[in-house]
């Protein structure tokens, strides 16, 4: 029958693949890349998962699939405890969302 997370172009005759599959395979990877191995890590991570992943358009999923890509220390640092030194600019936004995302409640303050 075929792959069915290809859809075909009608104009071009080539198989293009389905968004919808292949936005669901990337939430699903990062998801489980969320799972990194450190109780704080993890923690704050899959809270974010659970409470953000959804909401992230393309260019979210890209930077969220970046950072994932980074070192535990590293991830420490900027998500856990005061960065030392800042993430890289391109990093930026996104850390700031999954530090403001993965908050506790009985933490965040009347502003955020």
């Amino acid at each position: 029958m075929g792959d069915p997370s290809m859809k075909t172009s009608h104009a071009a005759g080539e198989a293009a693949p389905d968004r919808t599959v292949t936005r669901r395979m990337r939430l699903g990877r990062a998801r489980w890349r969320c799972r990194r191995g450190t109780k704080e890590l993890d923690v704050l991570l899959e809270r974010f998962a659970a409470r953000a992943l959804h909401r992230l358009d393309d260019a979210g999923i890209d930077a969220l699939e970046r950072l994932l890509g980074q070192p535990d220390q590293d991830l420490h640092i900027w998500l856990v405890s005061a960065p030392a030194s800042p993430p890289p600019p391109e990093m930026r936004g996104i850390v700031a969302l999954v530090r403001r995302q993965s908050k506790c409640p009985e933490h965040q303050d009347a502003t955020t």
